[in-house]
C-alpha cells in the first residue's frame, strides 16, 4: 500500500538530523571516489530527482574540493549537466577548485551543458574545469583563477574557439580540446586573436 510508504518515509525523516539526511542524499548519487572529499558520481539518472536543499546545505558540499559527475543521466539517453551548473549558480561551493562535468564517450559528448558561464563566476576558487557537451548556449566565461580548461565535444572547434575568445581568463595556463573538425587550426586562431 503506498500510504505506508509514505508514512514509514516520514517517520524516518523525523529521526533523522538534516546533516544524516543530507548524507543520505550524497549516498543515493554518490558511487564512490578516489578521495573521500572529492565526490564522483559515476551514473545517476537525473530524473529520479534530488533534493537540492539537502545537497547545498550539506557540511560536504560547503567543503568539497573536487567534484566528478562522469553521466547525470536523462531517460532520453542523454546525459545534462544543466541541472548542476545551475545549482553552483545559485549556490556557490565554496572551495570547490576542481570541476569536471561529463565522462568521455558520445554519450557525454553531445551532453546539454546548460549555462556555464553563471557557475564559473559563483565559484570563485575554480582552477579547472573539465566539461564534455554540445556548446548551443555558451555565454563567455569570466574568471580570474581558472588555469585549466578541458573540453570533449561534439560541438565544432570553430565554434569552441570562438567562445574562449570571448571569454575572459587571464590566469589560463592550459587547454585541452576534443572536438569535431580541426582543434589545432581553430585555436591556432584563437593565439592569433582572430
Amino acid at each position: 500500500m503506498t500510504s505506508t510508504g509514505v508514512l514509514h518515509e516520514f517517520m524516518v525523516d523525523e529521526t533523522l538530523s538534516p546533516a544524516d539526511l543530507a548524507a543520505r542524499e550524497w549516498d543515493r548519487i554518490e558511487t564512490g571516489s578516489l578521495r573521500s572529499d572529492e565526490p564522483h558520481v559515476y551514473f545517476f539518472d537525473a530524473d529520479d530527482g534530488v533534493d537540492w536543499d539537502r545537497i547545498v546545505t550539506s557540511a560536504r558540499y560547503e567543503s568539497m574540493p573536487g567534484l566528478f559527475v562522469e553521466h547525470w543521466a536523462r531517460k532520453d539517453g542523454r546525459d545534462d549537466y544543466a541541472e548542476w551548473l545551475g545549482v553552483f549558480a545559485r549556490h556557490p561551493a565554496p572551495n570547490l577548485e576542481h570541476l569536471a562535468m561529463g565522462g568521455y564517450g558520445d554519450r557525454s559528448r553531445n551532453a546539454h551543458l546548460g549555462a556555464i558561464a553563471p557557475a564559473v563566476r559563483a565559484l570563485p576558487r575554480l582552477r579547472s574545469l573539465t566539461v564534455a557537451g554540445h556548446f548551443d548556449e555558451a555565454e563567455p566565461m569570466e574568471s580570474e583563477e581558472l588555469t585549466g580548461v578541458s573540453i570533449c565535444s561534439d560541438s565544432s572547434a570553430e565554434t569552441i574557439a570562438r567562445w574562449l575568445s570571448t571569454s575572459t581568463l587571464p590566469a589560463l595556463s592550459w587547454l585541452q580540446v576534443d572536438a569535431t573538425g580541426s582543434a589545432e587550426r581553430a585555436l591556432g586562431k584563437l593565439g592569433e586573436g582572430e
